[in-house]
């Protein structure tokens, strides 16, 4: 069922708006001050709230406050006045409500409008899940044909095509990827789950502590104590080779 948070502070208000929308089937909550509202939509699940304060000023901070809150930012925000101002009604949009009535309101088109509201949130959050359940990100498997993975640096994007990608680190719960130019990006996450994520075509765990990308192998070679390292392409320092892996890589490339 719909949630809906009415955060209405005038005193002389009989929640006629309230029953009308409780008869139409949503689940309406109202909050009588403008805290309250903030805390009620912070700690439950709220689909729409409709702020109809009396005082501009202490709904200009609702809506502030509101698009301020990781736990409420994306909530669609609905403003009441009761003064048909252009200049409020500017005002209150540019701060991030969705939608502006003035009393008395039209309860079918609020209604139309909560309704055009929640199915264009209800598509934008369904191609976020599917691009989570398809992206690299996610804790699936790859979807073919892929050859990229995408990481968060900070909070922003970056686009890593497998083919330039030498080694993987791991650094307790970050792994260090080093890459083709050089470069070094240190993410939240374990080389346990990156061997769930990479190809088992183009990566190899070679030792508890590192995955390569066997196009990356530039030579094998054996050491007196009959332990082996890998060279890779492009870095000075060889990588130990497990005993579970050593045969597979005899086999595969020539020993030095």
């Amino acid at each position: 069922m719909t949630r809906l948070l009415i955060v209405d502070d005038h005193p002389s208000h009989d929640c006629a708006l309230g029953s009308a929308l409780s008869e139409k089937g949503y689940q309406v909550y109202v909050a009588g001050e403008r805290t309250d509202g903030i805390k009620i939509a912070s700690s439950y699940k709220i689909d729409i709230i409709l702020c109809n304060l009396e005082n501009p000023r202490s709904g200009e901070r609702l809506v502030k406050e509101l698009q301020c809150c990781d736990a409420t930012e994306t909530i669609p925000i609905f403003y009441i006045s009761a003064v048909p101002d252009l200049e409020v009604m500017r005002r209150m949009m540019s701060l991030g409500a969705d939608d502006f009535f003035v009393v008395p309101v039209d309860v079918m088109g609020l209604i139309q409008a909560i309704e055009k509201r929640l199915k264009k949130r209800k598509a934008l959050e369904d191609k976020i899940n599917r691009a989570i359940q398809t992206s690299f990100e996610g804790e699936g498997e790859m979807p073919g044909p892929v050859d990229h993975f995408i990481v968060t640096i900070g909070c922003r994007l970056k686009f890593i095509k497998f083919s330039d990608v030498v080694c993987l680190l791991a650094q307790k719960e970050y792994s260090l990827i080093k890459t083709k130019d050089l470069s070094k990006i240190l993410v939240r996450r374990s080389l346990r789950q990156w061997m769930r994520l990479l190809p088992s075509n183009i990566f190899l765990r070679i030792h508890r502590s590192t995955i390569i990308n066997i196009e990356a192998i530039e030579k094998l070679t054996k050491l007196k104590d009959r332990s082996y390292v890998v060279y890779l392409k492009g870095i000075e320092e060889p990588f130990p080779l497990s005993q579970r892996f050593m045969n597979i890589m005899r086999r595969t490339f020539p020993v030095v």
